[in-house]
């Protein structure tokens, strides 16, 4: 199987924010090779407003299987770190999304890849170009500097901090 570059979006905001994302890249890492992890931003809540503020970052690294098999080992993650059924939008102790796989462009399987909506969140761009400005999203082909710059508030996005070891 090629190794390919991919990119996933973290997101907590029930219980230790912190410590489920720390769990998160700990667990990843036993899968995904050349981790390279994003600040940690403090985001205001998007979609359904009333519930705790998130704190995000991306995670970029190199894999070795199919997106279908790491759409299924994100989804384990999530649950060993015991995210449970809540509704859309609403509030998780850890949400990972994929965001790149490679070059490809996917919608099958219950998968689309890129993140249909990533060109539009400023939580996930501004992570995203701290560490990888000039990436260019596959399908859309725009480097993720400029669709910061075409952002309209990114006051809701605050780098709050970082994961401890992980850079």
């Amino acid at each position: 199987m090629i190794q390919r570059k991919i990119i996933l979006a973290l997101g907590s905001n029930l219980g230790d924010r912190l410590n489920h994302l720390n769990v998160a890249v700990n667990l990843l890492n036993d899968m995904i090779d050349d981790i390279r992890c994003s600040s940690v931003y403090e985001t205001a809540p998007w979609g359904y407003e009333a519930q705790p503020y998130f704190l995000n970052m991306v995670l970029s690294g190199s894999y070795r299987g199919s997106a279908i098999s790491l759409l299924r080992f994100c989804q384990t993650t999530e649950r060993i770190i015991g995210r449970t059924p809540s509704f859309i939008y609403g509030p998780r102790e850890i949400d990972i999304d994929i965001l790149v796989y490679g070059n490809n462009v996917i919608d099958k399987d219950g998968l689309t890849i890129p993140h249909p909506k990533m060109s539009t969140r400023a939580f996930v761009l501004i992570p995203l170009a701290e560490i990888h400005p000039e990436l260019m999203i596959p399908g859309i082909n725009i480097t993720v500097e400029e669709l910061v710059e075409r952002i309209e508030s990114t006051t809701d996005v605050v780098k709050w901090g970082s994961l401890d070891g992980v850079s």
